[in-house]
């Protein structure tokens, strides 16, 4: 098959088959400046014509603005023969083109491109000069800054005859000039503010975030005076020794947690709800105290009853706050019925309460001890049932102690 009978679809995959064979070349930026471009290709004529579809050469000449815009001046010359008589024909083509190029990518530049011009139509019975109007696309394969290959499809208008041939253009772009270089605009000037306003400029202050009011370091970050690694402001044990682990809290640990931690802890084995002083020791209690218990018992009995156990609590837990504390629990009755029978029942009830103490309450046994008193020590009038009420009773003395 010689090349003048090339199929017309061969002819429209030409340009695409060119551009894709063509190896890779390191990228590039198309230069702007003055462009010449030779090429190859065919031209496919409207049926209404009767000439053969013929290959044909090509010369452009243009410049490439910085802008996305080109401007061309285009020659091409195409021999073709008549289908009816095999007349030879010479065609001179010239048109003017604009040239629109779209985004880069990958050394690629696709383009629109369209313009004006005129044929020549060397015919038997002479010249026949036709005004044509092009539209088409191309695109651009950089092979440096300066030089690309070339493909494009157009479509040409008769604007006499209403026909319309396709034009198929191979070619090589070499362009006089270079890429512009436009210069970074200067950088505006560093205007250094405190955005935090803790007195460290934002480009030195190294946490720009710090609450207002907080006392920092020269790097514009909390102070954390001890160095346990919790500033200040969240550090509720300042002033912990180098190498202690602390936990968020800013404490190192409290095996009895008693909230002295152990490297402060000089009595490391008092547990709460003892308290205890700055050294995690117990506190003493510094003068006796009497608690009067609410407890009301059954006529003529000592028995414990469940409405005892608040109140028998009361005593319990002032108890375990003071760890090295001893009570006394005194019995009492009123003057009702014989002296002797009194002072037994007031033992008894007594005892009932020491009882609750040690069995219900853990309360260590020697820490507690009890008597009665009977009906010996009132402290109202047996004479009215109001005051016979107040005298039966129990109170806990809880004595004052100065030993840690």
């Amino acid at each position: 098959m010689s090349l003048n009978n090339m199929p017309k679809r061969q002819l429209l995959m030409a340009a695409a088959l060119m551009l894709s064979a063509s190896a890779p070349f390191a990228s590039a930026e198309e230069a702007s400046g003055f462009t010449i471009t030779p090429g190859i290709g065919g031209t496919l004529f409207d049926g209404n014509r009767n000439l053969e579809d013929k290959f044909h050469w090509s010369l452009g000449a243009g410049y490439r603005f910085e802008n996305p815009w080109a401007l061309e001046l285009d020659y091409t010359n195409i021999s073709t023969e008549l289908d009816s008589i095999g007349t030879d024909v010479d065609v001179d083509a010239w048109s003017l083109n604009a040239l629109y190029h779209l985004s880069e990518s990958q050394n690629v530049i696709p383009f629109v491109t369209f313009g004006a011009g005129e044929a020549t139509y060397d015919l038997p019975g002479g010249d026949d000069e036709q005004t044509l109007i092009n539209v088409g696309l191309g695109m651009k394969y950089l092979l440096s800054d300066n030089s690309a290959l070339r493909a494009s499809v157009k479509a040409l208008r008769n604007l006499e005859g209403q026909e319309t041939d396709m034009a198929i253009n191979l070619g090589y772009q070499y362009t006089f000039g270079q890429v512009s270089k436009t210069s970074a605009p200067a950088p505006a000037p560093r205007v250094d503010g405190d955005g935090d306003k803790d007195g460290v400029p934002d480009s030195a202050d190294q946490c720009p975030t710090t609450p207002a009011g907080e006392s920092v370091d020269a790097k514009g970050c909390s102070n954390d005076d001890d160095k346990d690694g919790v500033i200040n402001r969240l550090d509720q044990c300042p002033g912990t020794p180098a190498g202690i682990m602390v936990n968020n809290k800013g404490c190192g640990p409290d095996s009895d947690r008693d909230t002295v931690p152990d490297h402060r802890d000089a009595c490391p084995d008092t547990f709460p709800p003892a308290k205890v002083d700055g050294s995690g020791c117990y506190v003493a209690l510094e003068q006796t105290v009497r608690i009067r218990l609410q407890v009301e018992f059954d006529f003529d009995s000592s028995a414990s009853r469940e409405d005892h156990r608040p109140e028998v609590k009361r005593v319990a837990d002032f108890m375990r706050e003071y760890p090295l504390t001893k009570v006394l629990l005194e019995g009492h009755t009123d003057s009702f019925g014989a002296e002797a029978y009194n002072q037994r029942l007031s033992e008894q009830r007594a005892a009932t309460i020491a009882t609750m103490l040690v069995n219900d309450f853990n309360i260590a046994r020697d820490r507690v001890s009890y008597v009665g008193y009977g009906e010996s020590r009132p402290i109202a009038s047996n004479d009215t049932e109001a005051g016979r009420q107040d005298n039966r009773r129990v109170v806990a003395q809880i004595e004052a102690n100065t030993a840690k």
